[in-house]
């Protein structure tokens, strides 16, 4: 995994293309086979999936290629607005894959969603109490798939407004989470970067009442790319019931 050292050495990644550039290059040849197979949009209406799987497959590949020349915290910004677009091109990938398992039938569910193998031990501090610190697989109706969709609207989709994806709500005590910013540098929030030598990042939290102390998500990126890992390895199935059809 890749790792980030005194926030000095910039983060980069690698993810394997191979699976999906097979896929890319072997499409047309399952043309008559794929465009076969139907989905509903709407609730009524079939369409053929061909379109959407040939769209998934580049924005799978493509999406990976930029991730890979990303270079992640190098800014001097209190806030980690690279860390922002690498978790938002993260979740194309992500849901693009996802799309194409629904499609074909390949279950994801059970390795992906229902367990917390990945986020297990990232650490949510409650008002920076440490007696309020527990790992978030600690926090009932924690799995992999929920703290991904809270740190997506906390971090970069609805940072000012995170309630839908607020799975830590029964602990936390507030629907209403916002996040001022999410930082590279514990020393930009008044966090001691000692106290947690495996995490490189800190998501700062306010309630939603004015009278509430700052809470935060720490965790390490290597946990989000462990995520994605996952994500990738689920292509070889996919393309296998791709060959089947």
């Amino acid at each position: 995994m890749a790792k980030l050292q005194k926030f000095t050495s910039p983060l980069s990644f690698n993810f394997d293309r191979t699976v999906i550039q097979r896929m890319r290059t072997n499409s047309n040849e399952h043309f008559e086979k794929v465009k076969d197979v139907f989905i509903v949009v709407d609730g009524k209406h079939k369409v053929s999936c061909w379109n959407k799987y040939t769209a998934s497959l580049i924005r799978i590949d493509e999406t990976l290629r930029y991730i890979n020349t990303l270079k992640l915290g190098k800014t001097e910004n209190r806030a980690a607005f690279d860390l922002y677009e690498f978790i938002m091109h993260c979740d194309v990938v992500i849901v693009s894959i996802k799309e194409l398992a629904k499609i074909f039938n390949v279950d994801y569910k059970q390795n992906l969603t229902k367990n917390i193998d990945c986020f297990g031990e990232a650490i949510f501090d409650n008002e920076s109490n440490i007696k309020n610190r527990i790992t978030i697989k600690e926090i009932q109706k924690s799995n992999d798939e929920n703290f991904w969709k809270y740190l997506r609207s906390l971090s970069a989709i609805h940072p000012t407004n995170t309630t839908t994806a607020n799975f830590i709500d029964e602990y936390m005590g507030n629907k209403l989470h916002i996040s001022p910013f999410a930082s590279w540098n514990f020393d930009n929030v008044g966090f001691n970067l000692s106290s947690f030598p495996k995490m490189n990042v800190v998501v700062t939290i306010w309630k939603g009442d004015y009278n509430s102390n700052y809470s935060h998500i720490i965790f390490d990126t290597s946990m989000i790319e462990k995520y994605v890992v996952k994500w990738i390895y689920l292509l070889d199935k996919i393309e296998e019931k791709v060959e089947s059809l």
